[in-house]
């Protein structure tokens, strides 16, 4: 049973694991935060390597903020988001981080006592949330240039063309 209604406020979750169905998709090779991708053979260890290796831990420490920590090339980061919260859907507003990347729309949902989150990404979430990832690993690499308008939509527009679809389902475990 899940919540109609999201309690985030407060909340820390880690990664436990993630589920992945239709996949459709370029076989091409492809790395992002020293993890390679392949759409056409993607599966959920692809996100086991990358999320559990680095303790991917999602904090909210309002209700209207999102909180990211993750590893990029074995050095610990962090995110930190303003979300809008309507009912179950969530949007990570990351262009308030910084204008050349997309929104993320996903769909969140808590147990009862709060303690699992699962978050649920079609396939329009998913290029957004990967090509973000993919754009801030290559500014951390100093591989992009934030203000070479071409270059920047470029790695959106490679990642929608690598992906025809994708589901993808996370499940987090709450922090005691």
């Amino acid at each position: 049973r899940v919540k109609q209604t999201l309690d985030l406020a407060g909340k820390t979750y880690d990664y436990i694991s993630a589920f992945v169905s239709n996949v459709k998709g370029k076989d091409e090779d492809f790395t992002i935060s020293g993890n390679t991708f392949n759409i056409a053979k993607m599966d959920a260890g692809d996100f086991d390597v990358m999320f559990r290796s680095v303790l991917s831990c999602y904090e909210f420490p309002n209700a209207n903020t999102f909180k990211h920590t993750f590893s990029v090339n074995g050095q610990e980061a962090e995110l930190v988001v303003p979300i809008t919260v309507e009912g179950n859907k969530v949007t990570i507003e990351m262009t308030a981080v910084a204008s050349v990347l997309r929104n993320v729309e996903m769909y969140m949902f808590q147990d009862a006592d709060n303690s699992q989150l699962h978050i649920y990404m079609p396939t329009s979430s998913f290029i957004n949330y990967f090509a973000n990832l993919e754009f801030t690993t290559l500014l951390t690499e100093g591989e992009i240039d934030p203000n070479d308008t071409a270059a920047v939509e470029k790695v959106f527009a490679d990642m929608e063309a690598r992906v025809e679809s994708i589901n993808v389902s996370f499940v987090f475990k709450a922090r005691k």
